[in-house]
């Protein structure tokens, strides 16, 4: 990790920045650049040098992951999340200061060594360095091709409420012949089902109170994103359908716009091979409450606690693993603007637009500034999967569309 820190110091630097780490006592550096431009505007590039790993592990064997160029298609765990989007954004200044002389707009990088949804080391940064992290506004990281092959940008972020769920019914656990003593496994099953119904509505009372209502320029947007929602995805995952059968637009909006909960893990019990006739003395599971704009995850928190109570599960434990906050831009804003200008100069077709992304991201944290995510992935680059990668043909179109950014945001 510091090799890639300094790595990317030395290729900023000759790149035509100013170069340097930012010190993170408590892990890795942040790597920091910037440049002044033409206009005193300036915008920052928002990047990560760690591989993604909130889905499957990183199998790591040497001190290096192996590469794979064939097809047209770089193969790598963390092309795609998020290296080939970062260097895309140096590629692209790089270009525009050697053919240009100077940059349109000022330009900033902030390249973190490990980044999670709520990472401490972004709150530290942006408190340490206020002068070196202002902006106009933010280019955050992702931004990938949908499933027709069409440029997409997304406009904010999910936040979530991840939390642990605990049951204890017995001191140890016993046999199952003992039929009239409690099973904390469907202690834990009836408390989980008592957060949501078959028909994905989330049953905690109050839950839907401050979502966000999309407008009717978001559900233009969502609606012609969704047109890309269909059996493509469905094929590549492996899925019968989506959740209550719904497809193209419906499942776009709901996808985007409406608030959920999902179980991600349960412990209880015995589960290994052949047979043990045991009644589980404790349960665990691992529940995720995924929030549109305007929840709040604190407020959040405390009616699921408050929900559990008042349905008689007060004994079961919840403890609060992680939480952020969601957010929103405008489609309004000026950066936005200039994003869907860039677009129809370098893919010659109009950027599809997504007001918020599907996943949860720091870009809370950058409030009030405007953030837009574009990025050099397309929807089969199985980001987090062994046979992760990118099209060479996306990475130069990425590259190309942040120089056209750059140029129509000093307009």
């Amino acid at each position: 990790m510091h090799a890639a820190a300094d790595w990317l110091v030395a290729r900023l630097a000759a790149a035509g920045l100013r170069a340097r780490l930012l010190p993170n006592p408590a892990g890795f550096p942040t790597v920091f650049a910037e440049q002044a431009g033409r206009s005193p505007q300036t915008l920052l590039f928002f990047n990560h040098y760690d591989i993604a790993a909130y889905t499957n592990p990183l199998v790591v064997d040497g001190p290096t992951l192996p590469v794979a160029i064939r097809d047209g298609r770089i193969y790598n765990r963390g092309v795609a999340d998020d290296k080939g989007c970062c260097f895309s954004r140096i590629a692209a200044v790089e270009a525009v200061l050697r053919s240009r002389g100077e940059l349109p707009v000022g330009v900033k990088f902030l390249i973190f060594g490990k980044r999670k949804p709520n990472d401490s080391v972004i709150d530290d940064v942006l408190a340490q360095y206020p002068q070196e992290t202002a902006s106009d506004g933010v280019l955050w990281e992702t931004g990938a091709k949908d499933d027709r092959d069409r440029p997409t940008a997304s406009l904010g972020a999910k936040g979530y409420v991840y939390v642990e769920l605990r049951t204890r019914a017995l001191r140890t656990p016993q046999p199952s012949r003992f039929t009239i003593l409690p099973n904390a496994a469907w202690d834990l099953v009836w408390a989980l089902g008592a957060l949501k119904n078959d028909k994905e509505r989330v049953l905690v009372e109050g839950f839907y109170d401050d979502v966000m209502v999309p407008t009717a320029e978001d559900l233009e947007a969502v609606d012609e994103f969704g047109t890309s929602v269909g059996t493509e995805m469905l094929a590549r995952t492996g899925a019968r359908a989506f959740v209550l059968g719904e497809t193209g637009p419906q499942a776009a909006r709901r996808w985007l716009f409406e608030p959920s909960c999902a179980i991600c893990g349960i412990t209880a019990g015995y589960s290994g091979t052949g047979e043990r006739l045991v009644i589980p003395a404790e349960a665990s599971a691992k529940v995720e409450f995924r929030l549109v704009a305007r929840q709040d995850p604190d407020d959040i928190a405390r009616k699921v606690r408050a929900h559990l109570d008042r349905h008689g599960f007060a004994h079961v434990e919840m403890e609060v693993l992680s939480h952020t906050a969601p957010y929103r831009t405008l489609m309004a804003d000026p950066l936005v603007q200039a994003a869907k200008r860039a677009a129809r100069r370098v893919y010659g077709q109009d950027l599809v637009i997504r007001p918020t992304s599907i996943g949860m991201s720091p870009k809370y944290k950058f409030a009030p500034r405007p953030t837009v995510g574009l990025g050099v992935e397309y929807a089969g680059a199985q980001l987090e999967e062994p046979d992760e990668h990118i099209r060479i043909a996306d990475w130069l179109e990425g590259t190309k569309m942040i120089a056209a950014v750059l140029e129509e945001y000093a307009r």
